[in-house]
Parts: structure tokens; C-alpha cells; sequence
């Protein structure tokens, strides 16, 4: 299992949700066979600051095929978010910043971090 934690500045909470959430069924969309949930956590909020919600996706049963999906399908969304970060937490503890990497490194954290 694994946590995709989702970093959005913005001015509208809701927008803010409203955008994560599709992300999550688009990855329920392309990965079926994995259990793929949602997991609350607050917003920061700042007087004339944007509202940063962190959001976590948690991924369970994520086969190496289906992850060069779910990986993707991340990419592809957060490439049109400019200001969102994207960060793979496995389940030791380390870390990748999805945005910043490309399939063939995240694939590389898959393989060394995740429980066989």
C-alpha cells in the first residue's frame, strides 16, 4: 500500500476538492483490480493566502503493470495543475515527488519500495 498526497494552493476549497476527487476516479477508472480510497486531512487557510488542501489517496493491490497506469493517469492531471505538488509515500516511509520525476523513476520507487 501506498499514499498519494495531493498539495493544491487555491482560493476555493471546494474547487480544491471538487478537482482532487475527479482525480480519484479517474485512478479508480484506470486501475479497477486495486483498492483505491480517499483520506481526508484539513485545509490550511490563511488570511488573503490560498487554501492549501492536502489531500491523501490511499492505493492498495497497485500490480507494477497497473501502477505505469496509475502513474500516468497522476502525470497527466498534475501536469495541467501547474502549482499542485504530487508525492508517492510508501509504505516505509520514503518519499517521491511524482511531479517532478518521470514513469521510469517512479516505476524504480515501485520496485524498490513496495512490499512483495
Amino acid at each position: 500500500m501506498f499514499e498519494l498526497q495531493i498539495d493544491t494552493p487555491t482560493y476555493e476549497m471546494d474547487a480544491a476538492e471538487s478537482d482532487n476527487r475527479q482525480l480519484l476516479i479517474s485512478l479508480q477508472m484506470a486501475v479497477p483490480e486495486a483498492t483505491i480510497a480517499w483520506k481526508e486531512e484539513p485545509g490550511i487557510a490563511r488570511h488573503r493566502d490560498p487554501i492549501t488542501t492536502i489531500s491523501v489517496i490511499l492505493a492498495a493491490g497497485v500490480k507494477l503493470g497497473a501502477f505505469s497506469a496509475f502513474v500516468q493517469v497522476v502525470k497527466m492531471w498534475s501536469d495541467s495543475r501547474p502549482k499542485t505538488k504530487v508525492t508517492l509515500k510508501a509504505k516505509d516511509g520514503s518519499t517521491v515527488e511524482l511531479t517532478n520525476v518521470g514513469l521510469e523513476k517512479a516505476i524504480q520507487f515501485y520496485k524498490e519500495h513496495n512490499e512483495s
